[in-house]
């Protein structure tokens, strides 16, 4: 907007244009380094987590046979839970006696015996959610007996297919 004598006025109609005040560009410049500052120590803070779960699973496997092992495994949920649940990387552990999974973010586990599992699928999606590649499905029964299915994206999608289906057959 312009005065009588061609001045610019400022939008408060006060004359200064806030617009090329050296004020904007100190205050952009420390939004960009506040946000870069969070980026890193979120990045730090997930480092620093994924450690903490692979020493614990290193501890809580310590001696057992392990099978398979996928320490970036995608979780897609459990069936039982529905929508009602944040997707979440995490390890995801094969022996011959269970399939575990410990997630990241946010912390929980989830053991499966696998004398409670009732068969394995590769769907390319799972409760409406999909990264268009095979995952990882297994039925199983809780511990109350109900019968609930849960999956995730692995890499060595063969191996925990194989392991489970193999290791089932020694329960009969």
């Amino acid at each position: 907007m312009l005065k009588e004598g061609g001045e610019e006025m400022g939008a408060s109609g006060s004359g200064v244009s806030w617009m090329g005040h050296p004020l904007w560009l100190f205050v952009a410049v420390a939004v960009a380094i506040l946000v870069v500052l969070a980026l890193l120590f979120l990045l730090i803070s997930v480092r620093r987590k994924g450690r903490e779960c692979l020493e614990m699973v290193a501890d809580r496997f310590r001696g057992e046979d392990v099978i398979c092992q996928d320490n970036s495994a995608s979780f897609f949920g459990k069936k039982s839970k529905k929508f009602k649940q944040v997707r979440g990387n995490g390890v995801l552990i094969l022996t011959r006696r269970e399939l575990f999974f410990r997630r990241l973010m946010p912390e929980s586990e989830i053991s499966i015996p696998l004398q409670n599992v009732q068969g394995v699928e590769t769907p390319l999606s799972f409760l409406g959610k999909s990264i268009f590649r095979p995952l990882l499905k297994v039925d199983y029964r809780t511990e109350t007996g109900e019968a609930d299915s849960i999956a995730w994206y692995v890499k060595n999608l063969k191996c925990f297919r194989e392991g489970i289906e193999n290791q089932r057959t020694k329960f009969g």
